[in-house]
């Protein structure tokens, strides 16, 4: 059967089902009368549609026949696939991580209703045509697949609004999708593209662009077009400079350029004065510019793991900040207008060089969360007390020797991390966190803990040593004689201060001591000695001779003790043997021993072999 020469009843007869025999481009036959199965069971049948030619003619259906939605689902129909009014209203497809190797043909049903639809994390690697004819489709996630590329069929998708295509390994992106003019959100994130092409710039709608690790080492210089642009994400790449009109973003709410080569943050930043976010973290920036401090709708700012070593007190007109983070910088002080910033909800400053704190830190009513492990503080300001709604205060690997009595002040404190400080005690105001759950104390020096812990009733771990094997141990009452008070003990306390993590092999090394530990430990059942004798504790013996001495003690309580000599030179004779001298005891000098001193010697070295 040849095609008609009128394509419209070309088409008629082939939605109808009327078709005698074609096949396709590989040979491979379809009679479309005789089949029954449904079109879920036949794939790739968007293929082989594309191939379908007349065995009689060399003219392809695709030249007389566009694949349309009435096309498609009246070429469905042909497969006995039938259509539900549930079917019919559906507009949301979710198949995330559902193994997909290819679009299923289901979702192409649905093509006229279809607004929502999510292929993510899967492992398609082609795009079927048939596809971008979901007219109405407004949200297309593509993301973590294996797509080498984007069909210029995109632009057929003009009513598309979000766009996401992050994590595959598409190399470019064709100039077509500029047809979709109204996308306001485009995610080409974690793909190898290497360059942009102007087409995007030409996508006027934007609102939202990630670029985020795409290896490009410059942005496009007319990105100024991008006027409603809200965010921009160009997170890991090899950018060290930004394009002049990037200033023309005013409407720009956050901007991140983390992770890339900047080693100034550009002047072209300053112009975008609404900025709510700006992301500056693992670059090599030596300088906060004072210009920062012009961004009054600023709520989020990081500069961590730069070069800063100090911070312009001009950043701290920015009044509305939430979030601040200088993490791994240089800085050796946070200037007084610290207290500017009653809004801030979060501040870190680790690993720094700190040395104080200023008392303004007490302005900060609004504070949360407070981090300053690993930095050189030795104490800590009284105004620390007026940090009412701190719940979190990280101070570890500092150095430490005291707390302020204020610390009981910050009363909604729950973790309070003091690990490898200098502490040798702790104040009895302590107990009055009654919120705490977490108290971390390893590697000080203290000696005991105030009796006020135990109103700690919320407390779920309260760590003591490196070594510890359970968040909580059981604490005893004990007083303290020197200070005339009664405190809390475990026999992890006095605490030791460990050697260097990586010490130098040197004479200060090998002749380290450690310091005096006096326990207040106690038994209930203590041994009492024979008057005269102090036992020492020696290395335990090789255990064949622990057998052999055994051996030779039951054999010398079986004899009869008659004309023992002195019982001090029994003592010494046992001495002498754990300190593993060739000694040969005879019976008669086992005998010698009285039962009191045998029976001592005979306890002590059950114990060694048990």
């Amino acid at each position: 059967m040849r095609p008609s020469s009128d394509p419209a009843a070309h088409c008629r007869r082939i939605s109808r089902c009327t078709l005698s025999c074609y096949c396709n481009k590989n040979g491979e036959k379809f009679d479309g009368r005789l089949s029954t199965k449904p079109a879920t069971s036949l794939p790739k049948i968007d293929k082989w549609c594309d191939s379908y030619v007349d065995t009689d003619a060399t003219t392809t259906v695709n030249s007389v026949l566009p694949f349309r939605s009435t096309s498609v689902m009246s070429l469905l129909k042909c497969f006995g696939y039938k259509q539900t009014s549930q079917q019919e209203e559906l507009n949301s497809l979710d198949l995330t991580s559902t193994d997909l190797n290819e679009v299923p043909l289901s979702v192409l049903y649905h093509e006229r209703t279809l607004e929502y639809l999510s292929l993510a994390s899967n492992h398609i690697q082609d795009l079927p045509l048939p596809l971008f004819h979901c007219q109405n489709l407004n949200t297309l996630v593509l993301s973590d697949n294996e797509l080498t590329y984007l069909p210029s069929a995109i632009g057929l998708l003009v009513n598309l609004h979000e766009l996401d295509v992050s994590k595959n390994y598409i190399k470019d992106i064709d100039n077509a999708i500029k047809g979709c003019r109204r996308l306001t959100s485009l995610n080409l994130s974690s793909n190898p593209l290497a360059h942009l092409i102007d087409g995007i710039t030409q996508l006027i709608s934007l609102e939202e662009l990630y670029l985020n690790s795409i290896k490009i080492e410059f942005l496009p210089a007319n990105i100024g077009r991008l006027t409603k642009l809200r965010v921009l994400e160009v997170r890991d790449n090899y950018l060290n400079t930004l394009p002049k009109t990037i200033g023309r973003l005013t409407a720009l709410r956050r901007l991140d350029i983390g992770e890339n080569h900047f080693t100034l943050l550009p002047d072209e930043v300053r112009h975008l004065v609404h900025l709510r976010e700006l992301w500056c973290d693992l670059n090599e920036i030596e300088e906060v510019p004072s210009w920062v401090g012009t961004f009054s709708e600023l709520l989020y700012f990081d500069i961590s793991e730069n070069l800063v070593e100090t911070v312009p007190p001009a950043l701290f007109h920015c009044t509305k900040l939430n979030f601040a983070n200088f993490n791994y910088c240089h800085l050796r002080a946070l200037p007084i207008t610290l207290k500017n910033l009653w809004s801030l909800v979060t501040l870190k400053v680790e690993y720094n060089s700190l040395e104080y704190l200023h008392e303004s830190i007490g302005g900060l009513v609004h504070l949360e969360e407070l981090f300053l492990t690993n930095n050189k503080l030795k104490q800590l300001p009284v105004s620390i007390g007026l940090l009412r709604k701190l719940i979190i205060l990280h101070l570890d690997e500092n150095l430490l020797y005291e707390l302020p009595a204020e610390i009981g002040s910050c009363v909604n404190l729950k973790v309070l991390t003091l690990r490898s400080n200098e502490l040798c005690y702790v104040p009895d105001e302590i107990g009055h966190l009654l919120k705490l759950s977490v108290l971390s104390l390893t590697d000080n020096a203290l000696r005991y803990l105030p009796l006020s812990v135990l109103k700690l009733q919320n407390l779920t771990a309260l760590w003591l040593s490196h070594n510890q094997g359970k968040p909580l141990i059981p604490l005893q009452h004990t007083f303290d004689e020197e200070r005339g008070k009664r405190i809390l003990t475990c026999y992890l306390l006095p605490q030791l201060k460990r050697p260097p993590s990586n010490p130098v092999p040197s004479s200060s090394y090998t002749d380290y001591q450690p310091v005096e530990r006096k326990s207040f430990i106690k038994f209930d059942v203590e041994p009492e000695l024979l008057p005269g004798v102090k036992l020492t504790r020696i290395p335990t013996p090789h255990p064949k001779k622990l057998k052999k001495l055994a051996t030779m003690t039951r054999n010398a309580e079986n004899r009869n003790a008659e004309n023992s000599p002195s019982q001090e030179y029994a003592i010494n004779a046992f001495q002498n043997f754990s300190n593993c001298s060739n000694m040969k005891l005879t019976s008669n000098e086992y005998q010698s021993s009285s039962d009191s001193g045998f029976s001592m010697q005979k306890l002590k070295l059950d114990d060694e072999i048990t």
